[in-house]
């Protein structure tokens, strides 16, 4: 996947995550809507981990 391409979707990433954790943080939502957005959100704090790691694979190859 090519540098730019991992960066659009951080992005998309970080937009999704800010609008799960609203809902989250929404008391006058559903239990189980709060619930299955708190799980999107570790879903996506997940992907992010994956995605900073191959970031960082790029510098790597770089210096290396």
């Amino acid at each position: 996947m090519k540098f730019s391409d991992l960066i659009g979707e951080l992005t998309e990433m970080w937009l999704l995550w800010m609008k799960h954790n609203s809902i989250v943080r929404d008391e006058t939502l559903s239990v189980e809507q709060r619930k299955n957005s708190a799980k999107e959100c570790e879903r996506l704090i997940n992907r992010e981990y994956e995605i900073t790691e191959q970031l960082d694979n790029f510098f790597k190859n770089e210096q290396g």
